[in-house]
Order: structure tokens, then sequence, then C-alpha cells
């Protein structure tokens, strides 16, 4: 009997959990997010949560865009309002001075960098996405220590450049360094390199790239995306690049030497992305997989201990002419060098698709932390017709389809109200949708 109550219990506890559970997807479900665009014909670009002086709720920051770039338009910050559980504008109240004009933003990272004790974050703008795609300047808004946000883009380079992604990390004791993407524009501005002590000025110190890196003119020999990720557990960020063109070169690694200082290293190359080449999207040359999107991932799927601090990567491309998806899993050996093990990692779905639709492309594949391990979320691009999905990690490295929707776009993940939460959008609404 002693031994049957004992079940009991534990079945009845694990059915109050599974409710506990159910009332908390539900309110998460029901807080609504209500958003009107602050100018006509503008779509969400992006969402960015932000926990600043505010507790269990993020701000939600809508990065906005009207028609690839014609035109800038301010950011919009919404906070949680708990009378009417819903999110509200509190652009007003976040923002110290002028709301800043963002001009076609292609992505973010947001991190402490002036010692405030409350993360800021830089936008990375491309500006006119056509012809003859002069660039824009990025946008900085530092933190303060009330935990507000203000405008600090004078802090950057002010030349015009079209900046494709943007990452951080730390490069050398107590240094902060920021590798803003710049591929073309006119003037051509080559990639910006960043750095600084936290005090919230970025000089550019390009020197301290490769200088094959810098010298990359003319497009497209190019990297849209990049990662500044700590690879090989040493507490400082190696440098990951992502190739524009895969007939044109390769996807690079430039492990840091200790000081931050990439100039002389040489690279690893990454393997590369199983898509086609195709004809590029504005001619008819042939152009190889464009590398969309590199993010770093402690899959533990490879044979190393747990204690292991080695860094796996999760990379995204799409074809020359946007008719195609992949991400792929690269497991690192332990020494900066990758192998691509997505097959035999991934079911469910498949990680690879063609299709004749130009605007089928998956834009991010965000890696989630939940219940101790890390599951991966892909972010539909163009129409949407691209799946957004999740894969759950068991445990061991390998992952399985959870959830797949088409015509939204899973933009985000946030802990809200301490629950996992996915933040959804179709470009012109915003759903709250709990972790799978």
């Amino acid at each position: 009997m002693e031994h049957m109550f004992r079940i009991s219990v534990a079945v009845l506890s694990a059915i109050l959990s599974f409710a506990q559970y159910q009332a908390v997807a539900a309110s998460v479900e029901s807080i609504s997010v209500p958003v009107t665009p602050p100018v006509p014909n503008a779509y969400i670009e992006d969402i960015v949560p932000i926990t600043l002086n505010q507790t269990g709720y993020p701000y939600l920051i809508i990065l906005w865009a009207v028609s690839d770039g014609t035109e800038s338009v301010p950011l919009q910050i919404l906070g949680y309002d708990q009378t009417l559980n819903a999110y509200v504008d509190q652009t007003a109240q976040v923002i110290q001075g002028a709301v800043p004009q963002i001009l076609n933003p292609r992505n973010f990272i947001v991190r402490n960098l002036n010692k405030s004790g409350y993360p800021s974050i830089l936008i990375a703008n491309q500006g006119l996405d056509a012809s003859p795609w002069p660039g824009a300047t990025d946008t900085l808004l530092l933190s303060t220590s009330s935990g507000q946000l203000f405008d600090a883009s004078s802090s950057l380079p002010q030349s015009l450049a079209y900046a494709h992604d943007v990452s951080s990390g730390i490069i050398a004791k107590n240094r902060i360094g920021i590798f803003v993407n710049n591929i073309y524009s006119s003037p051509m501005t080559p990639p910006y390199f960043l750095v600084d002590d936290f005090s919230g000025k970025f000089p550019d110190q390009r020197s301290l790239l490769p200088p094959a890196v810098i010298n990359k003119f003319p497009y497209p020999a190019a990297y849209t995306s990049s990662a500044l990720v700590d690879l090989m557990g040493r507490g400082l960020a190696d440098l990951v690049l992502g190739q524009e063109d895969l007939i044109a070169g390769r996807s690079l690694v430039y492990l840091n030497p200790g000081n931050g200082n990439f100039s002389g290293v040489l690279p690893i190359y990454l393997p590369n992305s199983p898509l086609p080449d195709t004809a590029g999207l504005y001619s008819n040359t042939e152009i190889g997989p464009v590398i969309l999107d590199i993010r770093p991932i402690n899959s533990m799927s490879s044979k190393r201990s747990l204690a292991s601090k080695i860094t796996d990567l999760v990379v995204t491309s799409t074809t020359g002419n946007y008719e195609g998806y992949a991400f792929q899993i690269l497991i690192n050996d332990g020494t900066g060098h990758f192998k691509d093990r997505t097959t035999e990692l991934v079911s469910g779905a498949p990680s690879e698709q063609i299709s004749q639709n130009p605007n089928y492309w998956v834009k991010r594949a965000w890696v989630v932390n939940v219940n101790g391990v890390s599951d991966i979320v892909t972010e539909s691009g163009g129409d949407l017709s691209a799946p957004s999905q999740v894969f759950l990690n068991d445990g061991s490295g390998h992952f399985t389809l959870s959830t797949s929707v088409t015509g939204q776009s899973f933009a985000n993940f946030a802990y809200i109200g301490g629950t996992p939460t996915l933040i959804e959008t179709n470009y012109s609404t915003i759903t709250l949708v709990p972790f799978p």
C-alpha cells in the first residue's frame, strides 16, 4: 500500500505540474501585443527582447522597415502593462531624448557595452536594398544606470555602409570587439571592427583584421554573416565569417591568438553549404550559396566530456536566388576545425529544401536554451512560405522536429513571466506562443 501511495503521489504531482504549466502557458498566450506602424506601409523587420529596469517581462523593441529601405522609420519599444495584460507602447518612457530613425535594419546585438549594469543594443542598417545600394549608418542605443536607453549612434563610424550582419564578443581582457559585415555600397566601405573597453565609445580598428578580410573589393567577394564567439573555451572570442558567394570563396574561422589581433592569423575553412550553385538574384551570373547566419551552440553531440567548453556552430544559408534554405550543425573537433554532421543529428524534417519560389529562405536559426539543453528555432524570411520550425534537443545533441508553421515567423525568443516563449510575427502582428 505504501508503495502504491508513493506512486499515486508522484502521479498526482505530475498532473499538478502539467496543470500549472498549462496555466502559465495560457497566461502567456493571453497577453496581447497590439502594434501600430509608426509610418504608413511599415512592416516588422525584427523584434528584440531586452531586459532593463523591469522584472519578468522584457521590453520588446520593434525594428520597422518600409519597401526594402526607401525611408527611415522610428524604432518602437513595447512594455508590459500588468493592468491591461498587454504590451503597450512605452517608447517615450524608455528612450531618453530623440527616438532614433532606423533605415532598413539587418541584424543587431544586445550586450552590456558601457558598464551601466543593463544591456545596450547596436543595430546594423543596410539602407536601400536596391541599386545603387547607397548604404546607411548604424544605430547604437546605450543603456543608463536607471535602465533607460539613449541614442549614441554618433560614437559609430559615420561613413555609409551596406551592413548585413553584426556580432560581438570579448576579444581580449576587458576589451569588446564588434564586427560589422559591410559588404558593398557606393562608396565602398570595408567591414568595421570596433574595439573598446566598455566605455561606450567604439573606434574602428580594422588593422586588427586579416588583410584579406578588409581588401575584398569588388563585390561579390564579401562576408554576409559573422560570429564573434569563444570556440575553444579560453574565454576569448574567435572570429567566424560567412561567405556571400561560395563560388567566390569559403567561409572562414580565425582563432583568437590571445590579444584580439587577427591580422596575422591564418584561416580555417568551414564546410560548404549543401545547397547548389544558381543564377544570382540580380543577374544570370552563376553564384554559390549565401551564408546568412552563424550561431554558437553547445550541442553535446560529440564524444567530449560534459565539462568541455568547446563550442559548435549552427549555420544558415540560402541559394544565390533565394530559392531554398539549409541549416547545418557543424561540430568542432576541439581544434577549431568543423565537420558537418547535420544529416545524422537532425530528424523529423529535412534540414535543407529547394523551391521555385524566389522568396523561399530562412533568415536565422536561433539557438534557444531551455531545460539545460540547446534547441534550434528557425526563422523564416521572404514571404514566409518557408517553414519556421522548432527542433528539440534530446540532451545528447540529436534534434527532432517539434513544431512547424508557415505564414508566420519565429522572430525571437524570451522568457516572459518566467515562461519560455516564442515571439511570432507575420510582419504586421505579434503573437506570444509558449515554447513547445
